[in-house]
């Protein structure tokens, strides 16, 4: 939960000094299948 708050963070901070810079976010799993079957 602690690195999603920060995100959200750098985001509104990205924003608020960058107001036209799109900000795109990037998951490494896309679904729940996609999790079950990593290899770590």
């Amino acid at each position: 939960m602690r690195l999603h708050r920060r995100n959200i963070i750098a985001t509104k901070l990205i924003k608020k000094l960058r107001p036209h810079l799109p900000v795109i976010a990037q998951t490494a799993f896309t679904s729940k299948e996609d999790q079950q079957n990593r290899t770590v």
